[in-house]
């Protein structure tokens, strides 16, 4: 899902990946992958948001038209590559989630630790 219609320019271009069926109204559009790995695309589309900010009016809002949004032109990696990159990025997000309960851990011992120093426990 990428917003086409935002309250202000910088918005516009803010993109989603949904894990299920939605619906939504014409401030954003919706890019239904037929030949191509979503993980992928929503990269494709996140680090390309200058790209579709370009085709958005220079309005106070900021909007694209469905039309503007249709022509837009990003390079699209052949599918084996795509799966490939998703696979990284899955492995990646793992990694980063076991790093961020490491750490949330390590805090909590370290702030145990402090606090039984502190009353003289240790």
């Amino acid at each position: 899902m990428v917003t086409c219609i935002a309250g202000t320019p910088a918005s516009v271009g803010n993109v989603a990946l949904a894990d299920r069926p939605v619906a939504f109204n014409q401030q954003i559009n919706g890019v239904v992958p037929a030949e191509a790995d979503a993980r992928y695309l929503h990269m494709l589309f996140t680090i390309g948001k200058p790209i579709v900010q370009r085709a958005s009016t220079a309005s106070m809002k900021g909007m694209i038209s469905k039309s503007s949004f249709e022509a837009i032109q990003l390079p699209l990696a052949p599918l084996n590559l795509q799966r490939e990159f998703s696979e990284r990025v899955i492995v990646t997000h793992r990694c980063r989630e076991h790093t961020a309960r490491a750490a949330a851990s390590t805090d909590a011992m370290f702030a145990s630790l402090q606090q039984r120093v502190f009353a003289g426990q240790l």
